[in-house]
């Protein structure tokens, strides 16, 4: 099966909390007051006068709280369907009366090392923009090379491998609670680790072509997670073989 057929399979097998938080994701960044890219300007003079003019333009009190909602709508958009096995294994680990507390632990664990990652990421795109200015293709380009070099390194597939690694969580007490909080610190880490250099790629990118690289980099998620962990080797996370057929999750019928 090729990369678009393998995730249009998995989204449609998405647990249908998962999958409205995606479509919310994916409305909030097709609005017209979301913008979900760095801004384009045009400034003149060196790197330093430039990395202090962008980064004034963007952390305004305006243009921040936009970047702040459209990185969350570009997680919630992207990033959900990459949850359903995480969120199955807290669900299957935890009891019933403890079951979305024990999730909402584990999304606030990713959710907040998404959210440092974030930042550095953005910072990291002002200082791009800010080097690369002659034009305006120039960072794109440089992402694009980052985002491919990136995903043929072994440690591409090594953070592959730690997202599919779901440790035993405890029943009961602070220590479950605990538990929960930290794999979801663990598997964001490992997520990090495995899509920084796509996301730089898509804050990178202006105009419509922004989505066109939000839709391509979650295909290519959707199909290399889609795998079982692999030795990691050079060029091991561009194979799109062994795909995954999930279970059912409790989260698509609701609480029980």
């Amino acid at each position: 099966m090729g990369p678009l057929s393998v995730s249009w399979l998995l989204l449609s097998r998405l647990p249908h909390p998962l999958l409205i938080s995606t479509g919310m994701g994916w409305l909030m960044v097709t609005g017209p007051d979301v913008v979900p890219a760095m801004p384009s300007v045009c400034i003149s003079g060196g790197f330093r006068d430039a990395l202090i003019s962008r980064t004034q333009i963007t952390m305004a009190n305006g243009d921040l709280i936009v970047i702040a909602i459209s990185w969350f709508a570009m997680l919630a958009a992207m990033m959900s369907p990459l949850l359903s096995d995480p969120l199955l294994h807290v669900e299957q680990q935890s009891l019933r009366r403890r079951r979305w507390r024990q999730i909402a632990l584990f999304v606030w664990g990713y959710l907040a090392v998404w959210s440092v990652a974030g930042a550095t990421l953005v910072l990291v795109a002002i200082m791009v923009q800010a080097g690369l200015d002659q034009t305006r293709a120039a960072p794109v380009i440089l992402g694009i090379v980052l985002a491919m070099i990136w995903q043929a390194t072994p440690f591409k597939q090594r953070c592959l491998n730690g997202c599919h690694q779901h440790p035993s969580l405890a029943a009961f007490g602070v220590r479950a609670d605990a538990e929960a909080l930290l794999f979801g610190v663990s598997h964001g880490c490992c997520c990090v680790g495995s899509c920084w250099a796509l996301m730089l790629l898509t804050i990178l990118v202006n105009g419509p072509l922004h989505w066109v690289v939000m839709a391509a980099v979650l295909i290519g998620s959707l199909s290399e997670r889609s795998r079982g962990p692999q030795p990691p080797r050079w060029f091991a996370a561009l194979s799109f073989r062994q795909v995954f057929v999930r279970k059912p999750s409790l989260l698509s019928r609701g609480v029980r």
